[in-house]
């Protein structure tokens, strides 16, 4: 009879060799017999996260960790699937004591500070960024992303000593390449930068469209920072921003996008909700003829019941009329009558989602499946977390949503609402650049695939004729994400903020909320989210699986 060090060495050898379902199984058998045996229960949670269960991966991994919490890995495995279930502030403190336990994890250090720059606690960020190059001054991401935290805090000699250190360390690292040229062009120094974009450009072609017009830009590289930075933060004056963006530009030359866009984003917000209108003629909600049908929504799932958060969401889509389709790779429970399954599958092939899904990202991997699923039937994506307060009824045939802040991530433009016309090319070229960072392999940078590549290519690359449908805020995300918590805060200015008429939707944020999403069922009353809960209340009668939009 073998014993359970043996039976633990052949689980973990066909684990190695990709039979999971084989191991999962000796390793349920090893805790049947000994439930103290901390290594099973973490090859166990492994294998869970592998297959996507990163809920129950966290919970195995934990029961692993009180058993011997000596054991940097177990600290660093569930951080990884505390984070692709939205917990992140659990997923930090995971990544930290693994650093502690094991200061050569710069890895974790790194990931800690990607982390905090999402939750908005830049200064620890930038503790965790520095910690993690302490432990490998190699880390390329870690210089780079630090570089881009100290020019937020005015520290640009800073900043660019990091970026040469991430380029040395990395010499084929574009991103970095691209971000010193954007720094040197900012100090003036046009030769150094120009030379820097060459290299970007060199590296990979596809960012010559994102440098249109680089050379005209350069002379009002001074002026134009300022601009960015009074765009980036939630000033009062929108005058003082028109202003700044003319002195960047005196004759008229930069590209309108420049011009345009800080307007879009910053429009509402910051001069209160009056200012909403003028800047842009093509914000909506705008009507359409008498008759005209409306869109359908297409959005995605992982698998798993839907939280309540993802029921309301649907049935407020449902509510306004739309037809409402939800893709995932198995059938799933509990659906709001009107909303029909269909099979994820007959959009993007499967070993593509479990790719991403192996490399603990299913946010790249819902972002590139949006992009095909409106290439190849168009209509409208929504994720399941917005909540649809009136019909989608817009002029422009693309629409994109912005947020208020992140300008300085280069986070302008999200994709949680799109419109796009069947056989979209712009949504083609989307889906393509984001296989394109997939098949790159290695780390993949947060919002590559999403407002990141977004915000550059309607800036300056692909997009750029369609910056009409460019929405401000106010449109999909009235409540930023760093002020999520409002959304449960009674007070007439919240609801307020939804009643106003350039509202379409809300969303909630479900991510930042942790795993179980906003307190849909406990909301505050006076509050936002007990609002849209009292508007679309209701039970949730399952919706049979439609086979025919399963195309």
């Amino acid at each position: 009879m073998a014993t359970i060090a043996e039976a633990l060495s052949h689980a973990a050898g066909l684990h190695q060799s990709g039979q999971l379902d084989e191991a999962e199984i000796i390793y349920r058998r090893i805790l049947d017999v000994d439930g103290g045996v901390a290594a099973a229960w973490h090859l166990l949670g492994v294998v869970h996260a592998q297959t996507g269960r990163f809920g129950d991966a966290a919970d195995l991994i934990g029961r692993a960790v009180a058993l011997d919490g000596a054991v940097p890995d177990y600290h660093l495995h569930r951080a990884m699937a505390l984070e692709s279930v939205g917990r992140l502030a659990e997923a930090v403190d995971g990544y930290r004591t693994a650093h502690a336990l094991a200061p050569a994890l710069a890895d974790a250090a790194f990931n800690a500070g990607v982390l905090l720059d999402r939750l908005g606690r830049a200064d620890e960020a930038d503790a965790a960024y520095a910690a993690a190059l302490e432990s490998n001054p190699g880390h390329a991401r870690a210089a780079n992303n630090r570089a881009l935290n100290r020019r937020a805090a005015g520290d640009p000699a800073h900043a660019l000593a990091l970026l040469a250190q991430a380029t040395a360390a990395a010499p084929d690292f574009n991103e970095a390449w691209l971000n010193r040229g954007m720094m040197l062009a900012a100090q003036g120094n046009a030769p150094a930068a120009a030379a820097a974009y060459a290299r970007a450009v060199a590296l990979d072609p596809a960012n010559a469209a994102a440098l249109e017009g680089v050379g005209r830009t350069l002379r009002a590289a001074a002026p134009l920072r300022r601009a960015v930075r009074l765009a980036s933060r939630e000033t009062d004056g929108l005058e003082e921003l028109a202003a700044a963006f003319a002195a960047a530009d005196p004759a008229g030359v930069m590209p309108a996008a420049f011009r345009a866009f800080p307007f879009l984003f910053r429009d509402g917000e910051a001069a209160g909700l009056a200012a909403a209108a003028g800047h842009n003629a093509a914000i909506g909600p705008l009507p359409v003829a008498a008759g005209a049908g409306l869109d359908t929504i297409l959005t995605f799932w992982g698998g798993q019941p839907p939280r309540p958060a993802v029921r309301l969401a649907l049935r407020s889509m449902v509510a306004q009329g739309h037809p409402v389709r939800l893709y995932s790779y198995d059938p799933v429970d509990g659906l709001p009558a009107g909303v029909a399954w269909a099979d994820a599958r007959t959009v993007v092939d499967e070993e593509v989602y479990r790719r991403c899904v192996r490399g603990a990202d299913i946010r790249f991997f819902s972002d590139l499946f949006r992009y095909r699923a409106l290439h190849r039937l168009g209509g409208w994506w929504l994720d399941t977390d917005m909540v649809l307060l009136r019909p989608l009824r817009f002029a422009t045939p693309h629409v994109f949503c912005t947020q208020w802040g992140g300008a300085a991530q280069g986070h302008m433009v999200v994709n949680d609402a799109i419109r796009a016309p069947q056989g979209s090319p712009f949504l083609e070229h989307l889906f393509t650049e984001s296989m394109r960072a997939l098949d790159r392999g290695g780390p993949v940078p947060f919002g590559a695939a999403g407002p990141l590549l977004l915000t550059r290519e309607l800036l300056a690359g692909a997009g750029r004729d369609l910056l009409a449908g460019v929405m401000p805020p106010m449109v999909f995300n009235p409540v930023d994400w760093t002020r999520h918590a409002g959304l449960d805060t009674p007070g007439a200015e919240h609801r307020d903020r939804i009643a106003h008429p350039r509202v379409a939707g809300v969303h909630l944020w479900h991510g930042m909320w942790g795993p179980e999403g906003p307190p849909v069922d406990a909301a505050r009353p006076g509050g936002i989210l007990h609002a849209l809960v009292q508007r679309f209340s209701g039970s949730d009668p399952v919706s049979a699986v439609d086979p025919s939009n399963s195309r």
